[in-house]
């Protein structure tokens, strides 16, 4: 049977591309049955409950827009699989950036702290943890439902004693020094008109910032030298055009060895900076 061909005509009142399709279709796929596009080109089956399951999902999706990660409660992250919910930011490949850059900055054996702001899923603070053997991470959230969601992340990637996960409005909760601190933090200015299924599905508190989407970024530099050791690392994921403003605020606030991390576009995703 020519599945694609079958799940890609649910789609006719769309419209994305065939590409985005096609990615769509590989995806709730390989979530479902555990088979890759290239099992399916070699004609592996799939079962008719799948089939019908399948079905189901695209249906949904074409007819409410709302998101395939959250319809099946899934998302790849870095090459796992991490559950989510409408109450976490769907984990983004760009956000790969930012973990690579914080598991460069130490050797991969040191005792470390770390604190991950707007945790969401968790997935940055549990890829640090497996990363680094020795951390001993905060992960922070203004929301309980995100949190829980983090928690059981971090169980099923049996990281989860390495991990204190916390209720804070950024630092209030806060009242250790870390090594690195990290976040992706909400950064779309208010005015800036999104995709609909991110803006009608994914969390607004996760999103958007006020001071065109540079709230966070100044907060947490400015606040951030009261919780950072010396030698220590600040790190965040950031808009396509913010790259040089973060720079600036960093440079006022007397952090050095600002650096930009390009993502696969070609677009400064990351900006970071140690503080001495």
């Amino acid at each position: 049977m020519n599945y694609k061909q079958k799940y890609k005509n649910l789609y006719q009142a769309t419209s994305l591309s065939d590409y985005d399709i096609s990615s769509e279709i590989d995806f709730v796929i390989e979530m479902l049955t555990g088979l890759s596009s290239t099992d399916i080109l070699l004609g592996k089956e799939i079962s008719s409950a799948d089939d019908i399951k399948i079905s189901e999902i695209l249906k949904e999706r074409v007819s409410t827009n709302r998101p395939l990660q959250q319809i099946l409660g899934k998302a790849y992250f870095a090459g796992n699989i991490y559950s989510v919910n409408k109450y976490t930011l769907i984990p983004r490949p760009e956000t790969e950036f930012l973990v690579e850059k914080c598991k460069q900055e130490f050797p991969k054996d040191k005792i470390i702290k770390i604190l991950d702001i707007g945790t969401g899923s968790g997935c940055i603070a549990i890829e640090l943890a497996k990363y680094y053997t020795n951390a001993k991470v905060t992960a922070v959230d203004i929301c309980q439902e995100a949190v829980d969601k983090a928690i059981e992340n971090a169980r099923n990637f049996c990281v989860l004693p390495k991990i204190n996960f916390l209720i804070s409005n950024v630092f209030s909760n806060v009242q250790e020094s870390f090594d690195i601190i990290v976040s992706n933090p909400p950064y779309i200015p208010f005015s800036t008109k999104i995709q609909n299924d991110v803006y009608d599905y994914e969390p607004h508190t996760a999103l958007f910032a006020e001071d065109e989407g540079l709230f966070f970024y100044k907060k947490i530099i400015t606040e951030g030298k009261n919780f950072l050791n010396k030698n220590s690392l600040l790190a965040f994921e950031v808009g396509f055009n913010q790259g040089h403003d973060v720079a600036e605020i960093f440079k006022q606030n007397g952090y050095v060895n600002i650096l930009f991390t390009q993502d696969c576009d070609s677009i400064n995703r990351v900006v970071s900076a140690n503080y001495l």
